[in-house]
């Protein structure tokens, strides 16, 4: 397990700077799996099996862009 937690903390050394966008290079080196749930859930097993679950219903995509809109706005001032 802690050579795959270096792994991953090599990979966000080699990028240090903020990912405006999906990079799929990034990504398959970062994601064993990646799990749809029933329940509207995504879990990202990420390498040596540290996981990320985000939710994938209506209402969280539209709260999330909510709040990317409100960083926008807020960058702007």
């Amino acid at each position: 397990m802690i050579g795959g937690t270096e792994q991953l903390l090599e990979l966000i050394r080699n990028n240090p700077h903020v990912i405006e966008e999906y990079r799929e290079d990034l990504f398959l080196q970062a994601i064993d799996t990646a799990i749809v749930q029933k329940h509207g859930q995504v879990t990202f097993r990420l390498i040596k099996r540290l996981e990320l679950s985000e939710p994938c219903r209506k209402e969280a995509i539209e709260d999330d862009a909510k709040a990317y809109a409100n960083r926008l706005y807020a960058g702007r001032r």
